[in-house]
Order: structure tokens, then sequence, then C-alpha cells
């Protein structure tokens, strides 16, 4: 089998992510913040750019600019493309056909060190998707936990704001996506799911479209790793789907916490 080559991706420049996703809060040029003559910080201790909000979203961009080419190398292993995905399903093929050439009795000519080879390569590569899946559910779902919390967010506009899958927010399928890939194995030997862990079989089984029959969990199929299932519902296998879909998502919940603001602050 030919060694595979990931491909490589640069860091995305700061203002092509901010136009290709339509960040109109940060196309107002930023500056530093100055209070009592002194630099302002966040609540991080970083130094703020114009306001909170400001700095929560251009921290969150900078989050994926950084992040993006690990990101880019990992995502083309869970979704490599479909001359690699037949590579392996090939060569198995053509093995069981040249054993038929060989005798009338294919058993007997059949190679079992290749076949073991093949077996193992395509058990490893499925290994591999769910690791790098995994990875990626986790690394989103911490980056958008953390803009929420710089930007006092509650449970409501993290629940309500779109896009959605099921009817679950894609905050709330990322997150519960993370908790499988964390808690998988505990799932796997938990015959009556315990009330947090419903929470996230709940939005998995919805946004999977697979019911949880009996409702209460108890013959649940989560204890799977199912990061790679959540990443084809999210972004059908497309990279720049899923950077779409992350800030139409922190873009929704920065929107309803602005409204739930000045709602607040109305007299």
């Amino acid at each position: 089998m030919p060694q595979q080559h990931l491909p490589t991706a640069t860091v995305p420049e700061y203002d092509e992510v901010v136009d290709r996703n339509d960040i109109t809060f940060l196309q107002t040029p930023g500056d530093w913040k100055i209070v009592d003559g002194d630099l302002a910080t966040t609540r991080r201790g970083d130094i703020m750019v114009n306001s909170q909000e400001y700095s929560a979203l251009f921290r969150l961009v900078n989050w994926w600019r950084f992040n993006y080419p690990v990101m880019h190398v990992m995502f083309h292993a869970v979704f490599p493309s479909a001359v690699e995905r037949e590579h392996l399903e090939g060569e198995l093929e053509s093995l069981f056909k040249d054993a038929a050439q060989k005798s009338p009795h294919p058993m007997t000519s059949f190679d079992y060190d290749e076949f073991h080879r093949i077996n193992d390569a395509m058990g490893a590569e499925e290994v591999a998707r769910a690791v790098y899946a995994g990875a990626i559910v986790i690394a989103v779902s911490n980056a958008l936990l953390s803009f929420r919390a710089d930007l006092e967010g509650k449970a409501v506009e993290w629940d309500e704001a779109v896009p959605r899958y099921g009817n679950c927010s894609f905050g709330q399928v990322i997150v519960s996506s993370a908790n499988n890939v964390r808690h998988a194995d505990e799932w796997a030997m938990t015959t009556a799911p315990t009330r947090q862990q419903l929470l996230s079989m709940r939005v998995l089984s919805l946004a999977l479209g697979e019911p949880l029959d009996p409702p209460d969990g108890s013959r649940h199929r989560f204890g799977r790793e199912v990061s790679p299932e959540i990443l084809q519902v999210i972004c059908n296998g497309s990279m720049v789907a899923l950077e779409r879909a992350f800030f139409a998502f922190a873009k929704d919940m920065h929107r309803l916490i602005q409204a739930r603001k000045l709602s607040d602050t109305a007299p």
C-alpha cells in the first residue's frame, strides 16, 4: 500500500476568517482599551481590545486560525479521499480473486498473511478516525465553552442558537459528542444511564436520528465512539462547512446574549 501523505495547511489570515464568516462585529478596527490611564484587561488577564465582547470574538477567531493547520490534518484523517477509502477494500477484493484463480480450492492458496495485513490496516484506519474526530470535537467544545464564559452567556442562549441538528444547537451537539469521547467506555458499561449521561445521550440521539428506545436509555448504543458520525452530520465531511457552522453558532449566541443584556437594562 502506498504511503499516505496528509495535506498540510497554513494559518489563515485574520481578516480572511472574519470576512468569509461575515463576523461584522469584528469588521470595525480594534484597539487596546484604556481605562483610568492604564490598559484594560479581560477577565482572563489579556489586554482588552475595544470591549469584553470584541475581545471574546477576537480571541475565538485567533483560536480557530492557530488551530486550523493541525485540525485540517486531523480532519483529512477522519474523512480521507474516496481513492484512499477504496484502496484497502480493493486490495481485499483482489486477494480473494487471486486465490480463486490460482486453485479450485481457494482457501488452500489464500494468502492469509496478506489478508491479516489488510485487515489490520483497515482496523487501524477506523481507530484513527475515532481518535482524530474525538480530538476535534473536544477542541471545538472547549473553545466554544470558553467563548460562552467570556460573554457570560447562559444555558438558554447556548441551547437556542443556530445552526441546529435534530432540534439541538451546534453547541449542545458538540459538547455531547465531547462527553461521549471522554466517557464512551463508561457509558458502554452502564445499563441504566445516570441523569447526566442521559442528557448527552438524548442530544446525540436527536442529532443522529437514532431514537432512544426505551426513553430511559436502558438499551442505548452510545457506548461507541460517535464523533466521526457527529462530524458527518454537522459538516458532511467538509472542513469549510465545519468552520461555517462554528462561527454561525458563535455569532448567533453572541446576538442572543446581546439581546438579553439589552432587555435586562431596559427601563
